[in-house]
């Protein structure tokens, strides 16, 4: 029973993270291939919902990782270094080629591209397009062995804290630190700080889930207000409630709950490469069709993501066996 628990839990929050890739590749970021305009504080509202769920999720998923000395902390480094880096390391690559070649800057500099291959260039901006998230991660994703590595759940909140102090300090004196980061960094401390302690539920709460619904779109019609960093917190703490509760939905219908299982596998990959695809297939047919954006462009990304992370994934475990 508790296996079972276990997994439906995990399985939840990938189709929340599924259905989170494919409002980011499938419409945030295809609007740009279609010609849509959609620009607007309801649509830019959710995509940093979208991005801080995908930011708690990845938290929650290493809270649970023990961290008692430098060598757990270099086996963790390790671990996660294989996981995407290399993909990661492609991908920006990639941008950088296509901006000496074609000068589109998804990343404008030698200086950008290093740094975000680094993590640092939502500290030292201007972050590059699409790829800062990644970049943010390797961040976070460094500093995690040090939260981890606290006795309790009081001293890990406070080294979240003391973090999260020191970019707001950096921001005053030394950088102008992205606001994105300073968004979404107490979004992965959460999910640091829930694993373990908070037991998930597939349990639907459809009133529940209404009401979130509701709160989020209220908050989004005021555009002053919403530009206020507490308020911006409230609004996408109301979105991340959401749409867990959607994935929960989702996962309740068979064949939607294995098909977002398969993008969600795919999605960091799907991720890393998308601008790359688009922008090729939209050099040789120019704005993309709806029904082919939707029909074959998205589901052609999707199954050579699956592909090319089923055989990165089998490159991996064959090099730490």
């Amino acid at each position: 029973m508790k296996n079972t628990q276990i997994r439906n839990r995990v399985e939840f929050l990938d189709s929340t993270r599924a259905l989170c890739i494919l409002w980011i590749i499938g419409f945030w970021h295809m609007a740009e291939y279609v010609k849509w305009d959609i620009s607007v504080p309801l649509t830019e509202g959710v995509t940093n919902g979208v991005l801080a769920t995908f930011t708690l999720i990845s938290g929650y998923f290493l809270g649970a990782k023990k961290i008692s000395g430098i060598k757990d902390a270099m086996a963790f480094y390790k671990k996660r270094f294989l996981r995407f880096y290399p993909l990661f390391f492609i991908s920006s690559t990639a941008f950088l080629f296509i901006y000496l070649i074609w000068d589109i800057q998804y990343i404008g500099s030698v200086q950008q591209y290093l740094l975000t291959l680094l993590g640092l260039s939502c500290i030292i901006t201007p972050a590059p397009q699409t790829i800062w998230f990644i970049s943010m991660l390797i961040l976070f994703y460094a500093l995690t062995p040090v939260i981890n590595s606290a006795k309790g759940c009081l001293k890990k909140f406070l080294y979240c804290v003391t973090i999260f102090a020191v970019f707001q300090l950096l921001d005053l004196f030394l950088f102008d630190v992205d606001n994105r980061l300073l968004l979404f960094f107490p979004f992965y401390c959460i999910g640091l700080l829930i694993a373990n302690k908070v037991k998930f539920t597939d349990k639907i709460n459809y009133i529940y889930a209404i009401f979130l619904f509701i709160l989020f779109i209220v908050i989004s019609l005021f555009e002053k207000l919403n530009s206020l960093y507490l308020v911006k917190v409230l609004m996408v703490c109301a979105f991340i409630l959401f749409a867990f509760e959607l994935g929960k939905m989702c996962n309740k219908i068979s064949f939607c709950k294995k098909t977002l299982e398969r993008i969600s596998y795919a999605s960091m990959c799907a991720y890393l490469f998308h601008r790359q695809m688009f922008g090729l297939v939209y050099k040789l047919i120019g704005v993309f069709p709806v029904w082919a954006a939707y029909l074959i462009i998205l589901p052609l990304l999707m199954v050579v993501s699956y592909c090319v992370q089923y055989t990165y994934d089998k490159i991996v475990i064959s090099f730490e066996e």
